[in-house]
């Protein structure tokens, strides 16, 4: 199975992406998992305010799970710094509809704590001062 997942800089300041990841969960959702967050990690790429990005995925599913068997969720997260040195992670959870057509978007959000939301990670050491 092929994603391509669309990130775009909806704010007013660059974006320092330093991490993200993607994974296809069939038959049911956990809680998000996440690796230690390292605070001098370098940037993978900036996305400017209004820029976005394609991350081409491909997953390994059963046709019997891609024809709906199984409810298969896709689920992430993308870690970036803000331009005043605040960590962020947007993490999103979507469920793939087998019945819409492949050029239609066949992933619907999931409302479920923890997901299709941003989350503050880390603050930095000026913001302590202040």
């Amino acid at each position: 199975m092929r994603v391509v997942l669309t990130f775009k800089n909806i704010g007013k300041t660059p974006a320092e992406i330093i991490a993200e990841d993607a994974s296809i969960l069939a038959g049911g959702l956990r809680d998000p998992e996440f690796p230690p967050i390292q605070g001098d990690a370098k940037p993978i790429s900036t996305l400017m305010p209004g820029d976005f990005v394609h991350d081409v995925r491909s997953f390994v599913v059963s046709a019997a799970d891609a024809a709906g068997a199984r409810p298969l969720f896709l689920v992430g997260w993308l870690l970036y710094r803000d331009k005043f040195g605040f960590t962020h992670r947007f993490c999103y959870a979507k469920r793939y509809l087998p019945a819409v057509p492949v050029h239609g978007n066949n992933l619907a959000n999931v409302m479920l704590a923890g997901y299709n939301q941003e989350h503050d990670v880390t603050t930095p050491a000026w913001w302590e001062s202040v």
